[in-house]
Protein backbone atom coordinates (compact mmCIF):
# COMPACT_ATOMS: atom_id res chain seq x y z
CA UNK A 1 0.00 0.00 0.00
CA UNK A 2 1.59 3.31 -1.18
CA UNK A 3 1.34 5.65 2.20
CA UNK A 4 2.65 9.49 2.04
CA UNK A 5 3.78 9.74 6.26
CA UNK A 6 3.73 13.59 6.87
CA UNK A 7 6.52 14.09 9.87
CA UNK A 8 6.63 18.60 11.01
CA UNK A 9 5.93 20.54 13.91
CA UNK A 10 2.96 21.50 15.40
CA UNK A 11 4.04 25.27 13.38
CA UNK A 12 3.55 23.40 10.06
CA UNK A 13 1.09 20.89 10.59
CA UNK A 14 -1.96 22.38 9.45
CA UNK A 15 -0.09 23.79 5.83
CA UNK A 16 1.45 20.73 5.09
CA UNK A 17 -2.23 18.46 5.41
CA UNK A 18 -3.89 20.97 3.71
CA UNK A 19 -1.05 20.28 0.75
CA UNK A 20 -1.45 16.58 0.87
CA UNK A 21 -5.26 16.12 2.16
CA UNK A 22 -6.33 15.75 -1.33
CA UNK A 23 -3.73 12.71 -2.52
CA UNK A 24 -5.00 9.77 -4.06
CA UNK A 25 -2.62 7.88 -1.37
CA UNK A 26 -3.29 6.95 2.39
CA UNK A 27 -1.70 10.43 4.07
CA UNK A 28 -0.79 10.46 7.66
CA UNK A 29 0.30 13.26 9.85
CA UNK A 30 2.94 13.08 12.68
CA UNK A 31 3.85 15.83 14.79
CA UNK A 32 5.72 17.02 17.75
CA UNK A 33 7.66 20.08 18.75
CA UNK A 34 11.63 20.12 17.64
CA UNK A 35 14.58 20.68 19.56
CA UNK A 36 17.68 19.02 20.29
CA UNK A 37 15.81 17.12 22.81
CA UNK A 38 14.73 14.86 19.73
CA UNK A 39 17.98 12.86 19.33
CA UNK A 40 17.42 10.05 21.38
CA UNK A 41 17.33 6.26 21.31
CA UNK A 42 13.70 6.63 22.87
CA UNK A 43 12.67 9.01 20.40
CA UNK A 44 13.66 6.62 17.15
CA UNK A 45 12.28 3.98 18.68
CA UNK A 46 8.81 6.24 18.94
CA UNK A 47 8.90 6.76 15.59
CA UNK A 48 10.06 3.68 14.12
CA UNK A 49 6.85 2.52 16.20
CA UNK A 50 4.49 5.15 14.56
CA UNK A 51 5.83 4.11 11.42
CA UNK A 52 5.18 0.50 11.77
CA UNK A 53 1.73 1.13 13.32
CA UNK A 54 0.36 3.08 9.78
CA UNK A 55 1.89 0.60 7.82
CA UNK A 56 4.97 2.08 6.83
CA UNK A 57 7.09 -0.34 4.03
CA UNK A 58 9.37 0.31 1.54
CA UNK A 59 6.93 1.79 -1.17
CA UNK A 60 5.98 4.36 1.73
CA UNK A 61 7.07 8.21 0.92
CA UNK A 62 8.11 9.72 4.49
CA UNK A 63 8.29 13.54 4.14
CA UNK A 64 10.16 15.68 7.16
CA UNK A 65 9.26 19.48 7.13
CA UNK A 66 10.76 21.65 10.27
CA UNK A 67 13.70 22.56 11.44
CA UNK A 68 17.46 20.98 12.02
CA UNK A 69 16.86 17.95 14.92
CA UNK A 70 13.51 17.01 13.70
CA UNK A 71 15.43 16.21 10.06
CA UNK A 72 18.18 15.00 11.27
CA UNK A 73 15.96 12.30 13.39
CA UNK A 74 13.75 11.64 10.71
CA UNK A 75 16.62 11.08 8.04
CA UNK A 76 18.55 8.67 10.47
CA UNK A 77 15.18 7.05 11.37
CA UNK A 78 14.44 6.48 7.50
CA UNK A 79 18.29 5.28 6.47
CA UNK A 80 18.09 2.72 9.58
Amino acid sequence: MDNIILVTSPYHQRRVFETFKNSKKNCHLLYFAGGECLKTREMKAWVEDRLFALGADRDSTLIAIGGGALLDLIGFTAST
